[in-house]
Protein backbone atom coordinates (compact mmCIF):
# COMPACT_ATOMS: atom_id res chain seq x y z
CA UNK A 1 0.00 0.00 0.00
CA UNK A 2 1.41 3.40 -0.99
CA UNK A 3 0.79 5.79 1.90
CA UNK A 4 0.97 9.45 0.95
CA UNK A 5 -1.26 10.96 3.63
CA UNK A 6 -2.46 10.34 7.17
CA UNK A 7 -5.88 9.49 5.75
CA UNK A 8 -4.28 6.87 3.53
CA UNK A 9 -2.42 5.43 6.50
CA UNK A 10 -5.63 5.14 8.50
CA UNK A 11 -7.35 3.57 5.51
CA UNK A 12 -4.65 0.92 5.32
CA UNK A 13 -5.14 0.27 9.02
CA UNK A 14 -8.88 -0.20 8.51
CA UNK A 15 -8.17 -2.78 5.81
CA UNK A 16 -5.98 -4.67 8.28
CA UNK A 17 -8.78 -4.55 10.84
CA UNK A 18 -11.10 -6.08 8.23
CA UNK A 19 -8.63 -8.93 7.74
CA UNK A 20 -8.46 -9.53 11.48
CA UNK A 21 -12.26 -9.51 11.72
CA UNK A 22 -12.47 -12.10 8.94
CA UNK A 23 -10.09 -14.30 10.94
CA UNK A 24 -12.37 -14.12 14.00
CA UNK A 25 -10.48 -11.54 16.06
CA UNK A 26 -12.37 -10.42 19.19
CA UNK A 27 -9.94 -7.82 20.59
CA UNK A 28 -6.64 -6.02 20.06
CA UNK A 29 -3.67 -5.34 22.32
CA UNK A 30 -1.28 -2.47 22.97
CA UNK A 31 1.48 -1.71 25.44
CA UNK A 32 0.42 0.56 28.30
CA UNK A 33 2.75 3.41 27.44
CA UNK A 34 1.61 7.01 27.73
CA UNK A 35 0.19 8.74 24.66
CA UNK A 36 0.40 12.38 23.69
CA UNK A 37 -2.56 14.00 21.93
CA UNK A 38 -1.29 15.37 18.58
CA UNK A 39 -3.66 17.21 16.26
CA UNK A 40 -4.43 16.04 12.70
CA UNK A 41 -2.27 18.90 11.40
CA UNK A 42 0.68 17.84 13.57
CA UNK A 43 0.35 14.25 12.36
CA UNK A 44 0.20 15.37 8.73
CA UNK A 45 3.28 17.55 9.12
CA UNK A 46 5.13 14.71 10.84
CA UNK A 47 4.26 12.26 8.04
CA UNK A 48 5.43 14.76 5.43
CA UNK A 49 8.82 14.95 7.13
CA UNK A 50 8.94 11.15 7.49
CA UNK A 51 8.43 10.83 3.73
CA UNK A 52 11.24 13.29 2.97
CA UNK A 53 13.63 11.73 5.47
CA UNK A 54 13.81 14.87 7.62
CA UNK A 55 11.75 13.62 10.59
CA UNK A 56 13.08 13.73 14.13
CA UNK A 57 12.01 11.87 17.27
CA UNK A 58 9.26 14.42 17.95
CA UNK A 59 7.75 13.77 14.50
CA UNK A 60 7.91 10.02 15.01
CA UNK A 61 6.13 10.32 18.35
CA UNK A 62 3.46 12.66 16.98
CA UNK A 63 2.63 10.40 14.05
CA UNK A 64 2.77 7.20 16.09
CA UNK A 65 0.54 8.53 18.88
CA UNK A 66 -1.99 9.98 16.43
CA UNK A 67 -2.27 6.63 14.67
CA UNK A 68 -2.52 4.76 17.96
CA UNK A 69 -5.47 6.91 19.07
CA UNK A 70 -7.09 6.08 15.72
CA UNK A 71 -6.30 2.39 16.32
CA UNK A 72 -8.13 2.54 19.66
CA UNK A 73 -11.10 4.33 18.09
CA UNK A 74 -11.33 1.73 15.31
CA UNK A 75 -11.41 -1.08 17.88
CA UNK A 76 -14.19 0.75 19.71
CA UNK A 77 -16.25 1.13 16.55
CA UNK A 78 -16.06 -2.62 16.04
CA UNK A 79 -16.98 -3.33 19.66
CA UNK A 80 -13.60 -4.92 20.38
CA UNK A 81 -11.93 -4.51 23.77
CA UNK A 82 -8.42 -3.07 23.81
CA UNK A 83 -6.08 -5.18 25.95
CA UNK A 84 -3.34 -3.18 27.61
CA UNK A 85 -0.06 -4.60 28.89
CA UNK A 86 0.63 -2.90 32.23
CA UNK A 87 3.06 -3.37 35.10
CA UNK A 88 5.85 -5.91 34.85
CA UNK A 89 7.71 -6.47 31.59
CA UNK A 90 9.09 -9.87 30.68
CA UNK A 91 12.87 -10.03 30.65
CA UNK A 92 15.54 -7.97 32.38
CA UNK A 93 16.64 -4.33 32.21
CA UNK A 94 13.13 -3.21 31.28
CA UNK A 95 11.70 -0.20 33.13
CA UNK A 96 8.22 -1.14 34.42
CA UNK A 97 7.34 2.53 34.89
CA UNK A 98 6.97 2.85 31.13
CA UNK A 99 3.79 0.75 31.36
CA UNK A 100 2.48 1.97 34.72
CA UNK A 101 -1.32 1.52 34.70
CA UNK A 102 -1.83 5.22 35.42
CA UNK A 103 -0.83 5.97 31.81
CA UNK A 104 -4.20 4.53 30.83
CA UNK A 105 -6.25 7.12 32.74
CA UNK A 106 -6.19 9.96 30.17
CA UNK A 107 -6.61 7.44 27.35
CA UNK A 108 -9.68 5.86 28.96
CA UNK A 109 -11.13 9.30 29.67
CA UNK A 110 -10.71 10.32 26.03
CA UNK A 111 -12.01 7.05 24.55
CA UNK A 112 -14.99 6.51 26.82
CA UNK A 113 -16.81 4.29 24.32
CA UNK A 114 -13.91 1.80 24.27
CA UNK A 115 -13.57 -1.02 26.81
CA UNK A 116 -10.03 -1.57 28.09
CA UNK A 117 -8.79 -4.84 29.59
CA UNK A 118 -5.96 -4.04 32.03
CA UNK A 119 -3.57 -6.96 31.73
CA UNK A 120 -1.35 -8.43 34.42
CA UNK A 121 -3.26 -6.64 37.20
CA UNK A 122 -0.90 -3.69 36.82
CA UNK A 123 1.60 -5.60 38.98
CA UNK A 124 3.10 -4.31 41.20
CA UNK A 125 0.60 -1.41 41.28
CA UNK A 126 -2.46 -3.58 41.95
CA UNK A 127 -4.09 -1.06 44.31
CA UNK A 128 -3.77 1.68 41.69
CA UNK A 129 -5.40 -0.57 39.11
CA UNK A 130 -8.28 -1.31 41.45
CA UNK A 131 -9.05 2.34 42.12
CA UNK A 132 -8.80 3.11 38.41
CA UNK A 133 -11.35 0.42 37.57
CA UNK A 134 -13.65 1.70 40.30
CA UNK A 135 -13.58 5.23 38.91
CA UNK A 136 -13.55 4.48 35.17
CA UNK A 137 -16.52 2.44 33.89
CA UNK A 138 -14.67 1.36 30.73
CA UNK A 139 -11.80 -0.41 32.54
CA UNK A 140 -11.73 -4.13 33.30
CA UNK A 141 -9.05 -5.86 35.39
CA UNK A 142 -7.30 -9.03 34.26
CA UNK A 143 -5.16 -11.34 36.42
CA UNK A 144 -3.55 -12.99 33.39
CA UNK A 145 0.10 -13.91 34.06
CA UNK A 146 -0.29 -12.62 37.62
CA UNK A 147 -0.67 -15.89 39.55
CA UNK A 148 2.60 -17.23 38.21
CA UNK A 149 4.45 -13.94 38.84
CA UNK A 150 3.45 -13.89 42.51
CA UNK A 151 0.61 -15.95 44.01
CA UNK A 152 0.70 -13.72 47.10
CA UNK A 153 0.38 -10.51 45.11
CA UNK A 154 -2.36 -11.99 42.93
CA UNK A 155 -4.38 -12.99 45.99
CA UNK A 156 -3.93 -9.55 47.52
CA UNK A 157 -5.02 -7.90 44.28
CA UNK A 158 -8.17 -10.00 44.04
CA UNK A 159 -9.06 -9.50 47.69
CA UNK A 160 -8.67 -5.72 47.38
CA UNK A 161 -10.58 -5.56 44.12
CA UNK A 162 -13.55 -7.45 45.53
CA UNK A 163 -13.91 -4.57 48.00
CA UNK A 164 -13.73 -1.72 45.49
CA UNK A 165 -14.52 -2.97 41.96
CA UNK A 166 -17.77 -4.36 40.53
CA UNK A 167 -17.19 -8.10 40.41
CA UNK A 168 -18.34 -8.36 36.79
CA UNK A 169 -15.26 -6.29 35.77
CA UNK A 170 -12.66 -8.74 37.10
CA UNK A 171 -11.16 -11.56 35.00
CA UNK A 172 -9.56 -14.12 37.27
CA UNK A 173 -7.07 -15.81 34.98
CA UNK A 174 -5.39 -15.94 31.62
CA UNK A 175 -2.62 -18.32 30.65
CA UNK A 176 -0.63 -15.68 28.71
CA UNK A 177 1.20 -18.38 26.75
CA UNK A 178 1.12 -19.08 23.03
CA UNK A 179 2.80 -22.47 23.27
CA UNK A 180 3.43 -25.25 25.80
CA UNK A 181 -0.07 -26.27 26.90
CA UNK A 182 1.39 -27.72 30.10
CA UNK A 183 2.25 -24.20 31.27
CA UNK A 184 -1.28 -23.02 30.56
CA UNK A 185 -2.70 -25.88 32.62
CA UNK A 186 -0.23 -25.29 35.45
CA UNK A 187 -1.07 -21.61 35.61
CA UNK A 188 -4.79 -22.42 35.64
CA UNK A 189 -4.26 -24.78 38.58
CA UNK A 190 -2.45 -21.99 40.47
CA UNK A 191 -5.19 -19.50 39.63
CA UNK A 192 -7.99 -21.80 40.80
CA UNK A 193 -6.16 -22.37 44.09
CA UNK A 194 -5.58 -18.65 44.57
CA UNK A 195 -9.19 -17.72 43.81
CA UNK A 196 -10.50 -20.49 46.06
CA UNK A 197 -8.34 -19.26 48.97
CA UNK A 198 -9.49 -15.66 48.59
CA UNK A 199 -13.16 -16.60 48.37
CA UNK A 200 -12.92 -19.14 51.22
CA UNK A 201 -11.40 -16.49 53.48
CA UNK A 202 -14.28 -14.16 52.65
CA UNK A 203 -16.76 -16.89 53.53
CA UNK A 204 -14.89 -17.51 56.79
CA UNK A 205 -15.08 -13.79 57.65
CA UNK A 206 -18.79 -13.69 56.94
CA UNK A 207 -18.44 -11.44 53.89
CA UNK A 208 -19.92 -14.01 51.49
CA UNK A 209 -22.10 -17.06 51.59
CA UNK A 210 -20.80 -20.28 50.08
CA UNK A 211 -23.30 -19.96 47.23
CA UNK A 212 -22.22 -16.40 46.50
CA UNK A 213 -18.54 -17.41 46.54
CA UNK A 214 -19.25 -20.16 44.00
CA UNK A 215 -21.12 -17.66 41.83
CA UNK A 216 -18.25 -15.17 41.98
CA UNK A 217 -15.73 -17.88 41.09
CA UNK A 218 -17.75 -18.73 37.98
CA UNK A 219 -17.91 -15.07 37.03
CA UNK A 220 -14.16 -14.61 37.41
CA UNK A 221 -13.21 -17.66 35.37
CA UNK A 222 -15.98 -17.84 32.75
CA UNK A 223 -18.80 -15.31 32.67
CA UNK A 224 -16.79 -12.07 32.83
CA UNK A 225 -14.29 -12.81 30.05
CA UNK A 226 -17.08 -14.26 27.92
CA UNK A 227 -19.15 -11.09 28.31
CA UNK A 228 -16.26 -8.70 27.68
CA UNK A 229 -15.12 -10.49 24.51
CA UNK A 230 -18.55 -11.52 23.24
CA UNK A 231 -17.81 -15.24 23.46
CA UNK A 232 -20.60 -17.80 23.36
CA UNK A 233 -20.28 -20.24 26.28
CA UNK A 234 -21.96 -23.62 26.66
Amino acid sequence: VAVRSVEGLLGAMAVEFDRWAADGTVGVKRAGTALTDPSPAEAAEALARVRTGTADDHDARALSDYVEHAFIEEAGRRGWPVCVHTGLWAGTWADPRTVHPEHLIPIALRHREVRFDVYHAGIPWVSDSGIMARQLPNLWLNLCWSHVISPVMARRALDEWLDVVPVNKIIGWGGDYWMAIEKVYGHLAMARQNIAEVLAERVHRGLMTVDRAAQVGTMLLRDNPAALYGLAME
